[in-house]
């Protein structure tokens, strides 16, 4: 990979994962969840999380490490950031982060509890 890019800390990527959930709301938040439970990426503009079959080989080459099947690669890209960020999360660090954020959706909107159960399928289809 030829270009700059950076490395996020946990906090940033708390932060970013976050930025995605904001972003990402009604029906396709459903969506996003639905992909990641069958280790599908989704992402908006200019944030992402992808796995490894979002990846064919040149686009592999193109990032800072490759990707394997039991890593997410959380990407946050330019104009938020000046250099594309990365992070690669284990499947359970990345399920906490995920859980973190749909509690706090359902804690101030009780009415979004159905996401509860797409969590348990997300929870389900990374082998958590």
């Amino acid at each position: 990979m030829n270009e700059n890019f950076k490395i996020m800390n946990s906090g940033e990527i708390r932060f970013v994962i976050g930025r995605l959930f904001f972003i990402i709301d009604g029906e396709y938040r459903r969506k996003m969840l639905k992909c990641f439970a069958n280790k599908e990426g989704f992402g908006q503009e200019v944030i992402f999380a992808l796995f490894q079959s979002d990846f064919d080989d040149v686009d592999q080459e193109r990032l800072p490490k490759r990707l394997d099947d039991e890593h997410v690669l959380l990407e946050q890209n330019y104009p938020v950031v000046e250099v594309n960020e990365f992070a690669y999360l284990d499947f359970p660090t990345f399920y906490g982060y995920v859980s973190d954020e749909i509690k706090k959706i359902v804690k101030v909107d009780p009415e979004e509890s159905d996401l509860l159960d797409l969590l348990a399928k997300v929870k389900q289809g990374l082998g958590v």
